[in-house]
């Protein structure tokens, strides 16, 4: 039952968000295993996370949650188990079974997955953590004589637009830390055993996720970085292998990117002023001339021009039919999730939960009565039925990366155009020349922080 539900939630939240797994070493096959998660977008939080494994994740969630009529019926059936919380009015002497629960299924070999900060929340950065996770792990490790060898594994989850149909997002896993280190320390003091290993789950979440001061800062830092990774190593290769390595590198050099400018605003404000204005103006001129800053030096050539036209003309003549048929079946339960998942007034935190459920249920509602409509009108009965429930969804979910490659095919487009004619040339030549500066302003500021540093040590 576990995977028809998760593979089937799973299968949804892939439609509604764009992932990239960025990579990270792969999640224990096996052996026991608490798998830790920024907590940023609510319910779709989970269903990302255990698209980076293939094993069964036994799920925290709050006590309240299992009441509901049909959230509740599906907790039970992944089992999931309960946590009590006293601001939900629960009785929190319930946590002590729940513990124990933990600790027999980390015995067993199982794993577990919650989300330390307690809370989904639309900060930019991670919580404070609380110390539940790591009192799970030391009580596991404790019944076992801390031979259990329970390891704790980091999956970072960064939203590009948490409410957005299509928006991209990556997951990305750490390097697994362990417990058995922290024995005697757990035998002298459990309190202070359970904040160690909680620093150690926040350093490891840190080295996996963005934390910025504010979102407006994420488009900026992204800038940033592909500033820096295009000055030093261009590339020209379109190969889906080269894209995911490039979006794992990104992502790296977008949290140096956030964690230095940090730094560097605690002792130079006015810098960063400056470079925040400067980026951000170089945005607006990329924007203009519909480029990318990965696209400045990609040089189209008349065998890539020829790839390219020939690729996306076999698309519209052999793809169009097939996304027009999705859009013909579900234009309608697509273009009601917004309005109706907004009737409830969800907050920024659960907005894309809610939108991701209705469409869920929307999407359901709309096939049952394609179904019945078949039953009653169509004959015969079976090819119409055949077309609703293995043709449609197909085409359904076709229709919506469809819609997400030609939108990439005209920003090339317009990209090239931007490249053509003397004009179009003068114009990507000053955008090199501004992210050049922008790379050496930005190197120049990285060694002010390494000379800072390198005075403080000394001293």
């Amino acid at each position: 039952m576990y995977r028809l539900i998760i593979g089937f939630f799973g299968l949804c939240a892939d439609v509604f968000f764009k992932r990239h797994h960025l990579g990270g070493p792969p999640v224990p096959e096996t052996g026991p295993i608490v798998v830790v998660a920024n907590h940023p977008n609510g319910v779709s939080d989970p269903l990302m996370v255990t698209r980076t494994t293939k094993r069964p994740l036994r799920f925290l969630a709050k006590s309240p949650l299992f009441k509901t009529p049909v959230l509740g019926w599906f907790l039970r059936q992944v089992r999931a188990l309960p946590v009590y919380r006293r601001q939900d009015g629960g009785d929190t002497s319930g946590n002590t079974a729940m513990f124990q629960a933990v600790s027999d299924a980390l015995g067993a070999g199982e794993a577990i997955c919650l989300f330390p900060e307690g809370i989904s929340h639309a900060e930019p950065s991670l919580a404070p953590l609380r110390t539940g996770a790591a009192r799970m792990v030391l009580q596991a490790e404790a019944q076992h004589g801390f031979r259990l060898g329970v390891r704790v594994v980091p999956v970072g989850l960064t939203f590009r637009d948490r409410q957005l149909f299509g928006s991209d997002v990556a997951t990305e896993t750490g390097e697994p830390i362990t417990a058995t280190d922290l024995e005697d320390a757990f035998a002298r003091d459990p309190r202070e055993a359970a904040r160690t290993l909680t620093e150690r789950i926040d350093a490891s979440l840190r080295a996996v996720t963005l934390n910025l001061e504010r979102w407006e800062d994420l488009p900026l830092m992204q800038v940033a970085a592909a500033i820096s990774r295009a000055s030093s190593t261009p590339t020209e290769d379109d190969s889906d292998g080269a894209d995911n390595s490039m979006a794992a590198d990104l992502a790296s050099r977008t949290r140096a990117v956030a964690e230095a400018t940090r730094e560097l605003e605690l002792v130079d404000p006015d810098r960063v002023g400056r470079l925040r204005r400067r980026v951000n103006r170089f945005i607006d001129r990329l924007d203009q001339a519909g480029v990318s800053v990965e696209r400045l030096e990609r040089g189209y050539t008349p065998s890539k021009v020829a790839r390219f036209t020939l690729r996306n003309l076999a698309a519209i003549v052999f793809g169009l039919p097939l996304a027009l048929l999705g859009v013909a079946l579900y234009a309608v339960p697509y273009l009601l999730t917004n309005p109706v998942a907004s009737l409830g007034k969800p907050d920024a935190v659960m907005l894309a939960s809610a939108k991701l459920m209705t469409g869920i249920l929307l999407f359901t509602i709309w096939q049952i009565g394609w179904t019945i409509a078949a039953l009653v009108w169509a004959e015969p009965v079976w090819p119409a039925l055949a077309l609703l429930w293995v043709v449609g969804p197909l085409a359904g979910i076709y229709a919506a990366r469809y819609r997400r490659r030609r939108s990439a095919a005209a920003r090339e487009v317009r990209s090239w155009f931007a490249y053509a004619g003397g004009s179009g040339t003068k114009v990507i030549g000053r955008l090199i020349a501004e992210r050049d500066a922008i790379a050496a302003e930005l190197s120049h500021a990285q060694a002010l922080l390494a000379a800072q540093a390198e005075g403080q040590v000394s001293a």
